[in-house]
């Protein structure tokens, strides 16, 4: 549930990490709705950035009464689409899947246990455990599920179908089996650019996070499954796409509502507002009745890689990938997915993300730094959505690799406290940073609000190798999280992983 694609982060090590802070007064100017960095004391400091493309931190699950209860919510991860590879007439199947499985980081794919979301968080492969309910308890959320999406042209199943296409909702394990922060209910792909449907989606519910409330896991599914048909968070208490608390069961509503976390927000797609049932059943028409995504054009646009070949041995460094794609209506997009030991990447020809050309029906994807075993994947769309992919190529970059990340970066985050942390205060997170090659170049904090907005700002250096900022806790209670990060002359980085705590 909020969003990034999945062009994949990349891992920077670090050798020592621990995590803190202190606390101080508020001060008087403190916004009501948002935290925010003071003046150093000892450095000027540049105004914060938003930072693009990450994924949404959810709340931290409280501990309150059961009136005021915060549900642990998700995030969702920005994907590019493959298209309609293998959609057919009929119903749409969700399969619940309740056992366990091992997923592999690429394009969406339930079929192939394939997951963009893996893909984001730049994993080859994750195993969710398997959920530990009662029949009694998984059949409640199977019939609750059921319900709420009765009134589209859905079949929720609870085995897996013989035949691809379907989409995978996987129940079970607690996010940190994705390298997500504490707290977050469940993960989902969305197009948060076209809102296309993401076709054969693997979906995430964190049983260990929710519980054994069957009513509580039926809603978190109806919404992380949603977000594959496009569907935002919105500023809603009454609808299952909401964050906001609700004294009864959340069934989606036939308004159109504005978007939005903990505060509202324009919606995606540059959407004036959300009506979630018209949207579903946009995406997926009411039952018997399917949507007409092609348009009458079925015929997928035919993809294959031309060079390099399936087991090739070549040297490492610069890649040319060379795609051929053609259709009989026209390629609107060629994609490639690539992985390597270092990294994972997924771009359209003309993105900028890598160099790519068109000449006639081939595409040259141009991959830096390319190194070890990797492989890569394509696929291609046409105007109708359909989307055709090429076979994986598996290929082995031997000699002339670039040197690894050295890793020479420490960072010590040092004692924060920060349980029952009040709103309206100030906490100056304070970190040790050193390097044993050059010096230290930037040091910043990552901080992440209780309305999910993320902001870089430079932390302020106070001696030698200690920097510090103070940050103004906003009057919203709710979760906060923040990470440090840093470089040095000598082109080494390094952070953090997560720190996060509430604010009551």
């Amino acid at each position: 549930m909020p969003s990034r694609r999945p062009l994949l982060r990349f891992a920077l090590s670090v050798l020592a990490v621990a995590v803190a802070g202190c606390s101080g007064e508020a001060d008087s100017g403190a916004p009501t709705d948002t935290d925010r960095a003071l003046a150093c004391t000892e450095a000027s400091r540049r105004p914060p950035r938003a930072t693009e493309g990450t994924i949404a931190q959810a709340p931290v699950a409280s501990h309150e009464s059961e009136t005021t209860v915060r549900r642990p919510r998700g995030s969702y991860v920005g994907v590019d689409v493959r298209g309609n590879t293998h959609r057919a007439p009929g119903p749409t199947v969700v399969y619940l899947n309740r056992m366990g499985v091992t997923l592999k980081g690429n394009y969406d794919d339930a079929a192939h246990n394939a997951s963009s979301v893996v893909a984001s968080q730049g994993l080859g492969q994750a195993t969710i455990p398997p959920a530990g309910f009662s029949d009694t308890t998984w059949n409640n959320i199977v019939n609750c599920v059921k319900d709420e999406f009765s009134r589209f042209n859905v079949q929720i199943v609870e085995q897996r179908p013989a035949a691809p296409g379907y989409h995978m909702a996987v129940f079970g394990g607690g996010g940190q089996e994705l390298n997500l922060p504490k707290g977050v209910g469940g993960i989902a792909p969305i197009d948060k650019n076209g809102c296309q449907i993401v076709d054969q989606a693997v979906t995430f519910i964190f049983t260990k996070v929710i519980g054994g409330d069957a009513e509580e896991n039926c809603e978190v599914a109806a919404q992380e499954i949603s977000h594959a048909f496009s569907l935002d968070h919105e500023y809603l208490a009454s609808d299952p796409m909401t964050y906001l608390q609700y004294n009864g069961h959340k069934t989606f509503q036939d308004v159109a509502a504005p978007c939005g976390e903990f505060s509202k927000r324009g919606c995606i797609c540059g959407r004036p507002s959300q009506n979630s049932v018209q949207v579903l059943l946009e995406k997926l028409g009411a039952p018997g009745v399917n949507p007409n995504p092609n348009n009458g054009d079925s015929t997928a646009p035919d993809v294959a890689i031309l060079d390099p070949a399936d087991g090739d041995s070549i040297p490492a460094g610069t890649l040319t990938v060379t795609v051929h794609a053609s259709d009989t209506v026209g390629v609107t997009a060629a994609r490639l997915f690539f992985q390597d030991p270092g990294r994972s990447l997924i771009t359209v020809c003309g993105d900028g993300k890598i160099p790519c050309t068109r000449t006639g029906d081939n595409y040259a994807f141009i991959v830096p730094d390319a190194k070890g075993k990797a492989f890569f994947i394509a696929n291609a769309s046409d105007k109708a959505g359909n989307t055709g992919t090429s076979k994986t190529i598996y290929i082995t970059l031997t000699g002339n690799a670039p040197p690894p990340m050295p890793g020479k970066i420490t960072i010590e985050v040092l004692d924060t406290n920060t349980d029952g942390f009040e709103a309206n205060r100030v906490m100056v997170p304070r970190a040790v940073i050193t390097t044993n090659k050059g010096t230290i170049t930037a040091a910043e904090i990552v901080w992440t609000d209780a309305g999910g907005t993320v902001s870089t700002w430079p932390l302020c250096p106070e001696g030698s190798d200690t920097f510090a900022l103070p940050v103004q806790i906003a009057h919203l209670a709710g979760p906060r999280s923040f990470i440090v990060q840093a470089a040095s002359s000598n082109g080494d980085k390094g952070q953090t992983s997560v720190y996060a705590f509430t604010v009551e």
